[in-house]
């Protein structure tokens, strides 16, 4: 029987080390919880909110989207992949924005814009999970 030299020990190790390494299935660490609200804003005039909410990355999930228009506060469960919606909304109205999912090797992202009936006052807000 032959005995294996140090030096063939030592390169089989590091093979071995090497493939265990490249062959493990990708951490947690690139995965996020998001729960986040976009800032307020107070409408001074009648006018019209669209709320957008998108999601990158591969296996990124949008659980809740929660929004207010005219008729008060909505919550639309499990909305799919991208959303966009456009509502009458009255002078007082606070506008907010709150989302609700999983970024996976990417981001959730919310944005609204509100525009008056006359065009003289505009508001928007965005923000995104992971980072803004």
């Amino acid at each position: 029987m032959h005995n294996i030299k140090p030096r063939h020990t030592i390169i089989v190790i590091i093979l071995l080390i090497s493939v265990t390494l490249f062959t493990c299935s990708k951490s947690d660490a690139d995965t996020v919880s998001c729960d986040f609200s976009t800032e307020s804003y107070t409408t001074n005039n009648d006018g019209t909110v669209t709320y957008t909410v998108t999601k990158e990355g591969n296996g990124s999930t949008i659980s809740s989207i929660t929004y207010r228009g005219t008729d008060g506060v909505i919550t639309v469960p499990n909305p799919g992949d991208n959303f966009t919606l456009s509502a009458p909304v009255k002078k007082g109205t606070v506008i907010t924005l709150n989302v609700k999912g999983t970024a996976v090797e990417g981001q959730l992202r919310a944005q609204y814009k509100f525009i008056s009936t006359t065009g003289t006052e505009q508001g928007n807000a965005f923000r995104a999970c992971p980072g803004d």
